[in-house]
This record gives C-alpha cells, sequence and structure tokens, in this order.
C-alpha cells in the first residue's frame, strides 16, 4: 500500500491509478486528485503528486531543486550499488543545506549484517 504525503512528490517503482481510471506512466509527474475520503489534514492541499520512478535512476529534475528529501523503507530494498546512486542522486537534487531523511525498519540488522555478513 502506498502512504501518500500531499505537498510532497511521492515515488515509487509500482504504477497507481486514480478515481477516474487514469494511470501513471514511468517518468511522467502525476497529479492525484485527493478524494473527500482521504486522510488529509484541514490545511493539506487536494492534489497529490506522484511520479513513478526507479529510485536507483536519475530524476527527472534539475539540480539542487528540494529542500526535503524523505526516503522510508526503500534503501533496504536495494543493492548497495543501487543505494549509492541513490544517495548521489539525492546529493544532487538537495539544495544547499537540504535534508536527507532515511528511515529503515530496523537498523541495526543492517549494520551488523555490514559487519559480519555472514550473519546475513
Amino acid at each position: 500500500m502506498l502512504a501518500f504525503k500531499a505537498g510532497c512528490i511521492n515515488v515509487d517503482i509500482q504504477g497507481i491509478e486514480d478515481e477516474t481510471g487514469a494511470t501513471t506512466e514511468p517518468g511522467a509527474l502525476f497529479a492525484l486528485e485527493a478524494s473527500s475520503s482521504e486522510p488529509l489534514g484541514p490545511h493539506e492541499p487536494a492534489r497529490l503528486f506522484f511520479l513513478q520512478h526507479d529510485g536507483a535512476k536519475r530524476f527527472p529534475f534539475r539540480d539542487r531543486r528540494f529542500e526535503w528529501i524523505i526516503a522510508e523503507h526503500f534503501i533496504e530494498h536495494v543493492s548497495f550499488a543501487e543505494a549509492q546512486a541513490f544517495l548521489a542522486e539525492a546529493r544532487r537534487l538537495l539544495a544547499p543545506g537540504g535534508t536527507l531523511r532515511i528511515s529503515t525498519p530496523d537498523l541495526a540488522i543492517y549494520a551488523a549484517a555490514y559487519f559480519d555478513p555472514a550473519q546475513v
């Protein structure tokens, strides 16, 4: 299940379909109209933005475009090389002083595996 944040560009390699039947295409920005049943806060915009995209590839945005990049439950699902590519791309996209927030289910498991690959 995809979780959306209004006012942000939400990215996933899987596509989505809105209530009208419109579907995403890889590489194209998609504006999803939020229905009244969507759990948005009272000050959230009515449009959600979605990009169907492979997170390990170059994003179609200019350099230093974003103040924030948030990657939740993503980095643990890609190879080391793909993670490196994503981090390099995030650095390209972040404005000076911008923030990259990465969260994983349990970082301790991944850190232990890094220091002792036999645990994997």
